[in-house]
């Protein structure tokens, strides 16, 4: 009876002295089997170190264990140290999750086990605290009017080698700008992540606006004639906006005969605040004129008659010189409807094409003249001969 009231003592002094209230409510199983190995070891007549081990600090999430917290210590009842092999049942350099009151435990086997008793199962508790993980909104940019970007976060604070993959709810970025917003910078927030081990910071970022281009529609012109003064069928330009259009060259001007000829415009935005200015080229060709010959049907003549400026009297409607077929001066068979042609070649040769013409002319037989006088007078039975004839 005295030895199980001893047992009784010594099992009410480890409960007391080792185990905290709040551990012996929550592990009543755990202690029950602890005072089982002690009782059992001090049946024996061992001595039962005491194994010397406070709560240890709290500590953030991504500190591993180390001596710091696995610092037990063995003493006899003279407080001298008992050399032994310590076993934690979690590990030096082990990594814990955030969380409060969580158990370390050990197992002592003291090097000189005649004299001394193993110790199994002592407890302590630590705090594991969250680590604060930065997160900063990236920059970004954008035209006037356009949909806002993807927006990204950077990080900082990640502990072992930890990347963004492990976040339970992965912060969010976001902008209040929209299409409409003005030119300028507007704020770029992070928020939302939700994680076990990390708490987060955030720091916002900048949304850059910048001004958009209008876009310009404007095709190449069809050809056209040189003396085509140019106008709104050729500078018809359009913009995605409300602007002015400044043409060159202007409207009214006529452009040399060419292939590929520059037209240019500028167009400057009515809403410069949001818009840039811009500008477009395109290309015309302007075909060369071709010269209108005026010639009349000349009126018809006689054969005998030599060609001159009364047939040979072609205008054209610009300045040039006329090659005539045939030529001034020539004397034409009679003949009905004979070609009289006329090759003009313009003095400004850059414009004009060179022209030609043809009219008919019409040549008429001639009538000889007969000359034959009044014979003089003669005797009866003088014979005519070519004195009179």
């Amino acid at each position: 009876m005295r030895f199980l009231r001893q047992m009784r003592l010594l099992s009410f002094l480890i409960t007391e002295t080792w185990f905290p209230a709040a551990f012996r409510v929550r592990f009543p199983v755990f202690l029950s089997v602890t005072l089982i190995a002690f009782l059992g070891f001090a049946a024996h007549g061992q001595e039962i170190p005491t194994i010397n081990w406070s709560n240890p600090a709290d500590i953030t999430y991504g500190t591993p264990l180390s001596a710091t917290q696995l610092n037990a210590t063995a003493t006899n009842t003279l407080a001298q140290i008992v050399p032994g092999t310590f076993t934690y049942t979690i590990t030096d350099g082990t990594v814990l999750n955030v969380g409060v009151g969580q158990v370390l435990t050990v197992d002592f086997l003291p090097d000189d086990q005649v004299t001394y008793s193993g110790v199994n199962g002592t407890a302590v508790m630590i705090n594991v605290t969250k680590v604060t993980l930065t997160v900063t909104a990236d920059d970004a940019s954008r035209v006037y009017g356009a949909a806002n970007p993807t927006f990204t976060v950077s990080y900082s604070g990640f502990v072992n080698g930890e990347t963004s993959a492990v976040i339970g709810t992965v912060p969010a970025a976001t902008s209040a700008a929209d299409g409409t917003t003005a030119v300028g910078t507007a704020p770029i927030t992070a928020s939302g992540g939700i994680d076990d081990n990390y708490d987060f910071t955030y720091f916002p970022g900048t949304l850059t606006i910048t001004k958009a281009t209008p876009t310009i529609t404007w095709a190449n012109p069809t050809d056209i004639t040189y003396g085509t003064a140019l106008s709104a069928t050729q500078l018809n330009a359009t913009a995605s906006v409300v602007g002015t259009f400044a043409y060159t060259p202007v409207s009214g001007a006529v452009l040399n005969a060419g292939a590929s000829q520059n037209l240019s415009v500028s167009f400057t935005p009515t809403d410069g605040a949001n818009y840039n200015s811009a500008g477009a080229v395109v290309q015309i060709t302007v075909n060369k004129a071709t010269p209108t010959i005026t010639w009349a049907t000349p009126a018809a003549i006689t054969y005998g008659t030599a060609l001159s400026a009364t047939q040979l009297n072609a205008t054209a409607s610009v300045a040039g010189t006329f090659a005539y077929t045939p030529v001034s001066g020539t004397v034409l068979n009679a003949g009905a409807s004979q070609n009289l042609n006329v090759i003009f070649t313009p003095t400004d040769g850059t414009n004009y094409n060179t022209a030609g013409a043809v009219v008919q002319i019409t040549v008429n037989k001639a009538t000889p003249t007969v000359t034959w006088s009044n014979p003089a007078s003669i005797t009866y039975g003088t014979a005519l001969g070519a004195t009179q004839l």
